[in-house]
């Protein structure tokens, strides 16, 4: 729980106008324990209790976390898709933060899939999916699972394919600022520079 207990002591005063957000998100968790009985819906919901600090073992909201992790691990999807990377993460972030409902063998195959599923090119598919599965990937590191460098090395790969530079000579990543976005951030993520080198 050390990760949790450094979220903790890092908390500040103004931190506490997010509690009626996560009091709502409690009020809205569904019997089976899932938010929505959605995938994204509930891992994201589980990003934002963890983001906090909290756990299922202790804290307010113990038992919406216990009930939504409970639904997750044993919620199906496809491989390599958004569900599937943001379902990785909420896990991978649950076993950083120390926290038993998530048994770090059953996360390491969701950890195992989405690397299966990496595509040739180095993506999952499009960016946006590419974007979680990174995330996914690092927070999976951070939880001391099995990352090898391969995946980040293809995911950087994918990144230059996508880089161009205008007439102006502005480069972006997709021509889009959303994707240059993206992939800005996940080249920071993977220890990168934020542009591409002259080639």
């Amino acid at each position: 729980q050390t990760r949790a207990l450094e979220i903790l002591d890092r908390r500040k005063p103004g931190d506490q106008d997010i509690v009626p957000a996560l009091d709502w998100l409690a009020g809205r968790q569904a019997a089976d324990g899932s938010w929505g009985n959605d995938v994204e819906s509930t891992s994201r919901t589980l990003l934002a209790y963890f983001g906090y600090g909290e756990i299922s073992q202790a804290g307010p909201y113990k038992a919406q976390i216990g009930k939504g992790l409970a639904w997750l691990l044993q919620a199906k999807i496809d491989p390599g898709s958004l569900p599937h990377a943001l379902k990785t993460m909420a896990l991978a972030e649950a076993v950083a933060m120390g926290d038993p409902a998530a048994d770090s063998k059953t996360v390491q195959e969701s950890v195992d899939l989405l690397l299966k599923a990496q595509k040739d090119d180095g993506s999952w598919g499009g960016l946006p999916v590419t974007s979680w599965a990174v995330l996914a990937l690092k927070s999976s590191r951070m939880a001391e699972l099995k990352v090898p460098d391969a995946a980040f090395l293809k995911a950087s790969g994918y990144l230059e394919t996508l880089y161009a530079r205008d007439a102006a000579g502005r480069g972006s990543f997709g021509g889009t600022p959303a994707g240059t976005a993206r992939a800005v951030i996940l080249r920071q993520v993977m220890g990168l520079q934020g542009g591409v080198a002259e080639g």
